[in-house]
């Protein structure tokens, strides 16, 4: 057999044995709620929540892959709304900048840079500013 042949059949067997997997595991789950006990109930709530959690993971895995495609100056830049939601996730997980610009594919002085944002409004920028005269408390000049 070819090689691609067998790539497509181990593929296969792969699937096949993941979705088995996954059937026996909601059976045990299911099995765990039907039982009556509260703990076994609350232990299958939890793993449910571990799976999904592991899910969500990889999901964000594969999708940030495709973003790495493209160089970090071409990709679109992140709304203020979804830079406001990175930080609140930033926050809440107790991620360093680091981790936050790796999970949202940006640089991690950008991540450093969005608290301040923003840091000075645009006419205040460009606005020249006087020199303030001398002022003399309470004596002659």
């Amino acid at each position: 057999m070819k090689r691609r042949c067998l790539d497509a059949l181990a593929l296969h067997a792969l699937m096949k044995a993941t979705h088995l997997l996954g059937l026996a595991l909601a059976e045990r789950l299911r099995q765990y709620r039907d039982s009556g006990d509260r703990t076994l109930d609350r232990f299958a709530k939890l793993q449910e929540h571990v799976l999904h959690v592991e899910c969500l993971t990889e999901a964000l895995a594969i999708h940030g892959s495709r973003w790495d495609k493209l160089p970090e100056r071409q990709r679109p830049h992140y709304t203020p709304e979804a830079r406001f939601r990175i930080l609140r996730l930033k926050n809440l997980l107790a991620l360093s900048a680091k981790d936050t610009a790796r999970l949202f594919r940006v640089s991690t002085n950008t991540v450093l840079r969005w608290p301040g944002l923003p840091r000075h409004p645009r006419s205040a920028r460009h606005e020249r500013s006087t020199p303030s005269t001398p002022t003399t408390y309470g004596g002659s000049t």
